[in-house]
């Protein structure tokens, strides 16, 4: 036998020592994963129980506020029929990224003013009579002849009726345009402006009278005065300057937001934008469902909806007694009150 096989440890012993310490370490292992995937399960858990109790708290603390607001809907519900605007006007300085909505047969008003970009219900504006302006249209669109047409609109803008004056100034800047006549076609314009917001075609005219000097101002190259007019006009639409259906929000929002200066940083205002849109949606949500009858009214009540606005709530009591209108609050977690029906209408 070789010498060096006297010191070659036995080979069954060798087995016997690596199974004897491999089994251990492998037991020892296996028990520190199953404990490493108790203390997850456990983390998972107490994460778990902790948003519960989050969740739970802010159910409550939502409750809680809804239950306040609707006591102080309370005194708007209580409130004399002439006091109703100013009620409503002091109980909307005292909100948060909510809205009180009145509605009545004249339409819908929302307490505080600015919050609401757009109004699912308008009463219809008296129009001034269309035989006043039979001879300058005919000269307009008959005739094709703007600058007699200019000439016959200024005559009607002296009226003592400003539905009257509005519309004679928005169609005497309109042919003085097509006249090329842009200096005083903007000067007709910012007269408009000056007039207010009287109603023009269920638009307000002051509205019409910006928008046409944006695009006027760009059509003579005066960008940066137009880039300044369309800014002005996109933030008052954003601020709820003006009581618009959706349809027409949209679409003077969108021409404004295309004529701003190429680098003018709009992420915020948009974001702004976007939370006021939501809550407009939710009035609107709210006007339909009530429209087609969907929820039928309850002494006391609250619901919570999902559109593709962020998800919101409306609740609240109502007074059986009384003319035909409506308090209520609306916001992303809002409150509501009703009493009964106005008149049914499109959302236009």
């Amino acid at each position: 036998m070789p010498s060096g096989a006297w010191f070659r440890p036995p080979r069954a012993l060798l087995v016997s020592f690596l199974m004897f310490t491999l089994a251990p370490v492998a037991a020892l292992g296996w028990l520190g994963f199953r404990l490493l995937e108790q203390e997850r399960a456990l983390e998972r858990q107490r994460t778990h129980e902790g948003l519960q109790n989050a969740a739970d708290r802010i159910g409550a603390t939502l409750v809680r506020q809804l239950a306040q607001l609707e006591e102080q809907l309370g005194s708007l519900v209580v409130a004399p029929d002439r006091q109703v605007e100013a009620t409503a006007s002091e109980l909307g300085r005292r909100l948060d990224d909510a809205l009180i909505v009145v509605s009545s047969p004249r339409g819908i008003d929302g307490y505080p003013p600015g919050r609401l970009l757009y109004y699912p219900f308008l009463a219809s504006a008296p129009e001034p009579p269309a035989e006043a302006f039979a001879p300058a249209g005919a000269l307009e669109f008959r005739r094709r002849d703007p600058a007699r047409a200019a000439a016959a609109f200024r005559q009607l803008t002296g009226s003592p009726e400003p539905a009257i004056r509005a519309a004679a100034l928005l169609g005497m800047g309109r042919n003085l345009r097509k006249a090329r006549h842009l200096t005083e076609a903007l000067a007709a314009y910012g007269d408009l402006v000056r007039l207010g917001p009287v109603p023009v075609g269920g638009l307000p005219a002051d509205m019409l009278a910006r928008h046409e000097r944006c695009s006027l101002l760009a059509e003579a190259n005066q960008l940066s005065d137009s880039h300044r007019e369309a800014e002005s006009l996109y933030l008052d639409l954003q601020g709820g300057h003006w009581r618009l259906k959706r349809a027409a929000y949209r679409f003077y929002a969108q021409e404004a937001h295309l004529r701003l200066a190429p680098d003018r940083d709009t992420r915020t205002l948009d974001a702004r934008a976007l939370e006021q849109l939501a809550l407009a949606r939710g009035v609107e949500y709210l006007w339909e469902a009530w429209q087609a009858g969907g929820e039928a009214p309850r002494p006391c009540a609250r619901s919570c909806a999902s559109t593709t606005a962020p998800s919101f709530f409306s609740g609240g009591t109502r007074r059986s007694a009384g003319p035909p209108w409506w308090p209520g609050l609306a916001s992303w977690r809002a409150s509501g009150c009703r009493r009964s029906r106005p008149p049914s209408t499109s959302s236009g």
